[in-house]
């Protein structure tokens, strides 16, 4: 069955996004969905990071916190919304409210080094280390408990929030993870967010890396439709799982890192060094970037009038181009990609230009059995290179089964435009109705 086409998927993606979308208020369109008003500012954060804040320096005064992940990456908070397009309502995932935060110490952030110099940035993850990260997140844990049963009237709203937590400590980074309570709704809290979140302790790539990668988005913001998509269509599929038998090898973060080397190696952005991330120009709680309709700067000129829907159903352009670059991302990472010799990486000069390779980085086949001697359990199928953490592969959970069903999932997305326009979909827009030519 022949793909969609771009206008066609593009159109499937926008409308999947539309909750999201914020439309200019002098837009004559009606009023922004409020899904779509909390994507336009992450102020509704900031009362639930600084509560959090407040309890980790209560238990260490010199850390400091830093909002991470897709927050930081996207630049608004992903929302759940009813579709119409996509698969059935049974297989749609919900997205969640979910809010990534380190806690770093004052040692953490206080240099930034090459990634590539002897100091490079790696983040212990020795027993002894985990067991220090394991001890401050159970003492953040009591002061979270603490603060909640002796909150005065001057507590912050945040102090309210009526929490399921878990310190996860056999997980490979140890997390803090704080869930509200099922019958738990944002009024409850004077208007707090119920976010899900997880918190971390001397874990700072992480917060490197969504800075980094946030300097892609800057650049061209309207990248992130196709991040959304793919990560939607990952975990659809299952591959968005690294560590589970069944799993598909690769973690959100590392299909980021695809979806920015696919983007330099088409120049629809420009290299950023990663050493060039400082820590004085990380802010705690990111910068808001709203979710605007392709191509559109902050005016509301391109509306003239239009609902989101009318833009959506009459702007080709924008909705070809949105559709060209998911359908070109699959077509580069079956046909392109060459998985015996390259390398998606963002940590080189050479990376725009592809010229990173396995053989450089000694990520062969006989690497991987001299690590299967040492007790390594690793693989070389898929190489994709951490920006800060020296030597680490983020495909390293891809076998070469998990390679081979990757692949043929490329290949499926194809066809159902990354599972946007299923194929009962497809078949009823491109029968033509008796008596049409």
């Amino acid at each position: 069955m022949p793909p969609p086409t771009p206008m066609q998927l593009g159109r499937a993606i926008l409308r999947h996004y539309a909750p999201s979308i914020v439309v200019p208020t002098a837009a004559t369109s009606g009023p922004i969905s409020s899904a779509a008003a909390s994507t336009a500012s992450l102020a509704s954060i900031h009362p639930l990071f600084e509560f959090i804040q407040g309890c980790a320096r209560r238990v260490d005064p010199q850390t400091h916190l830093y909002v991470f992940g897709s927050t930081r990456v996207y630049g608004f908070s992903e929302v759940s919304a009813p579709t119409s397009v996509g698969p059935p309502a049974a297989l749609a995932r919900p997205v969640k409210n979910d809010v990534d935060i380190a806690a770093l110490s004052a040692a953490d952030v206080a240099t930034t080094p090459s990634p590539h110099s002897a100091d490079a940035v790696v983040d212990k993850g020795s027993e002894l280390a985990k067991s220090l990260q394991i001890d401050f997140l159970e003492k953040l844990k009591m002061q979270l408990q603490t603060q909640r049963q002796h909150q005065g009237d001057g507590a912050p709203p945040a102090a309210s929030l009526s929490w399921e937590m878990e310190v996860v400590k056999r997980a490979r980074v140890p997390v803090l993870r704080l869930q509200p309570r099922p019958a738990y709704t944002t009024s409850a809290a004077g208007g707090v967010p119920t976010y899900n979140v997880d918190v971390t302790y001397g874990r700072r790539c992480g917060v490197l890396n969504s800075a980094l990668l946030r300097r892609y988005m800057d650049q061209q913001p309207d990248l992130r439709y196709l991040c959304l998509a793919v990560k939607r269509w990952s975990k659809l599929t299952g591959l968005n799982t690294a560590t589970s038998p069944d799993g598909g090898g690769l973690t959100s973060y590392g299909f980021h890192l695809l979806l920015v080397y696919y983007a330099l190696r088409r120049r629809l952005v420009a290299y950023v060094a990663p050493e060039n991330i400082q820590w004085g120009d990380i802010a705690p709680v990111p910068a808001a970037l709203p979710l605007r309709f392709p191509g559109d700067a902050d005016g509301a000129d391109a509306w003239r009038g239009r609902s989101l829907g009318e833009r959506i159903a009459q702007d080709d352009a924008a909705a070809a181009r949105v559709g060209e670059w998911a359908l070109d991302f699959v077509r580069f990472y079956l046909h392109e990609f060459d998985y015996e010799r390259d390398v998606a990486s963002l940590s080189r000069g050479a990376a725009a230009a592809g010229l990173v390779t396995t053989e450089a980085l000694q990520w062969t086949r006989q690497e991987e059995y001299a690590a299967r001697g040492r007790g390594e359990y690793l693989f070389y199928r898929f190489c994709i290179e951490d920006p800060y953490e020296i030597n680490l592969n983020v495909g390293r959970h891809m076998s070469s089964v998990k390679l081979m069903i990757f692949k043929k999932h490329l290949e499926k997305a194809l066809e159902t435009g990354l599972a946007f326009i299923p194929a009962d979909e497809k078949a009823k827009q491109r029968v033509k109705p008796k008596g049409k030519e």
